[in-house]
């Protein structure tokens, strides 16, 4: 009976000591991958990607953008309103020009804010919560407003996947990219805000 309750006793704490190895090894692996994706992002200055966006309403569209650290985005649409959209630091402007049609709002009052200046990315990224998903790193970042944003990279390079954002009303939108080219060096006047007519 002794030798019984010795026994139980040695695999209860052989029990409890694989868990909390388990869990420090999950920890370092995260930590690792947090760390790997940082020195990735700090030595990219610009990127060239193909995307493809879906909202809430499953309107999906498709096209290409360039991305300039810090605040710079510039996205053309395939579609036949001839959409544009420009984000220069504190201003985006979505563009329509085939109705000569610019709508203006304050970066602050979307996502991109966070996303597009490099050091608030890595501090969302640092605040985050990590999972692995398949081939893809996922950083979970809930904002005070309930607002959640999800930043996808890949799992085997590290390269940006996109984003998804949901908002406190669980409207979604995804934002998938294909990197084709990094640290390019584009025209700054491609960024340039359109007047305000």
């Amino acid at each position: 009976m002794l030798v019984n309750v010795r026994f139980s006793k040695i695999i209860k704490i052989l029990f409890i000591y694989l868990f909390f190895l388990l869990v420090s090894g999950n920890l370092n692996a995260y930590a690792k991958n947090k760390n790997q994706v940082i020195n990735k992002l700090n030595k990219t200055n610009s990127i060239k990607f193909a995307f493809k966006q879906k909202s809430s309403s499953e309107v999906i569209e498709n096209g290409e953008c360039i991305l300039l650290f810090p605040g710079k985005l510039k996205c053309i649409y395939d579609n036949k309103d001839l959409k544009e959209l420009i984000v220069n630091n504190n201003m985006l402007v979505i563009s329509h020009k085939r109705y000569k049609k610019n709508y203006f709002y304050p970066t602050s009052k979307s996502y991109f804010e966070e996303i597009l200046v490099k050091q608030k990315l890595i501090n969302l990224i640092k605040k985050s919560q990590e999972s692995v998903e398949g081939k893809e790193i996922h950083f979970t970042y809930i904002k005070k407003n309930s607002q959640k944003i999800i930043m996808l990279f890949k799992k085997n390079n590290l390269e940006l996947k996109g984003w998804i954002v949901s908002d406190q009303y669980n409207n979604n939108l995804e934002f998938l990219i294909n990197i084709l080219s990094e640290n390019i060096s584009p025209n700054i006047e491609i960024f340039k805000i359109p007047s305000i007519n």
